[in-house]
């Protein structure tokens, strides 16, 4: 086993969904707060851990299907280079590790990560086998990300971050839809949720939740209390970044065809353009503040 099929294994790459873990700390703007910021990056990779886990055992749930995907047919278990023993074995170590690591932050934190642990086992046995709840799904678990970071950073949580964290992921997800069809039409039976979406169906589910999105990302922009949090009113500038970066992932799935949102956010020059600008409107807000 080399250690690149221990990172494919445990997908170390999908490791940058976790980011919505720092998101809590981002917004409080406490960069400067060393011992928040521990936190903050404490919480990160407790649930990095425990997400390789469950990325394991969902990977351990789809073999049959996975053998015959013509991307994922290359993973460590689906290509034979782990076995599915030794991938148990090493999934729940590292499920272990993020669940130890929790338990620094007290017992709201277990409880987020016993939930997001059962939501997966309750996706990859049956949910994810049924249109509509299976995004919801994929959505909920990144709101899960947010409020652990909450928990672990110790800082209040926004609800206008928790609903946009929803609405962004709920998006997303329907553009890895987007590529399961295509595969499907070549590979039938693979995934059977696909059997309750269609193309036009996902084209015009994205346009309306990239647009109350949108919509959403304006209004926290311009409520009160965002504007005081931040000490100015120009915090609407950063909506220029938003949607074109909407635009660019809306792009990559329709024209592109490129539906993996990690694959996007490592590769795609433009969109990494894009969240750098973004990022830094916030840093210099921070410093100007």
């Amino acid at each position: 086993m080399t250690f690149r099929d221990l990172a494919g294994l445990l997908r170390i790459p999908q490791w940058g969904k976790n980011l919505f873990v720092l998101a809590p700390a981002f917004f409080a703007f406490r960069m400067d707060d060393p011992l928040l910021m521990l936190r903050a990056f404490g919480g990160f990779f407790a649930f990095s851990f425990v997400a390789s886990g469950v990325y394991v055992l969902n990977d351990l749930a789809d073999l049959e299907s996975d053998r015959r995907h013509p991307e994922k047919r290359f993973r460590p278990l689906a290509s034979g280079r782990i076995s599915p023993s030794s991938g148990m074995m090493i999934g729940g170590i590292s499920l272990l590790a993020g669940l130890l690591l929790a338990s620094l932050f007290g017992v709201e934190a277990l409880g987020l990560l016993f939930f997001y642990v059962g939501l997966n086992v309750l996706y990859s046995w049956k949910l994810k086998h049924r249109a509509l709840l299976d995004i919801f799904c994929i959505a909920l678990g990144f709101v899960l990300r947010v409020l652990f970071g909450g928990v672990a950073a110790a800082v209040p949580l926004s609800r206008w971050i928790v609903i946009m964290t929803f609405l962004l992921a709920l998006f997303i997800a329907l553009g890895k839809r987007r590529g399961d069809l295509a595969v499907e039409e070549e590979i039938p039976g693979l995934r059977r949720a696909v059997e309750g979406y269609s193309r036009t169906f996902v084209d015009t589910a994205m346009t309306v939740t990239s647009a109350v999105t949108l919509v959403a990302y304006l209004m926290y922009c311009l409520s009160p209390e965002v504007m005081e949090a931040f000490g100015t009113s120009r915090v609407y500038y950063s909506f220029v970044f938003v949607l074109f970066a909407i635009l660019r992932y809306l792009q990559n799935v329709t024209v592109f065809r490129r539906t993996s949102p990690t694959k996007i956010l490592y590769k795609d020059r433009c969109f990494q353009a894009l969240l750098g600008g973004w990022i830094g409107f916030f840093l210099l807000l921070f410093l100007l503040r």
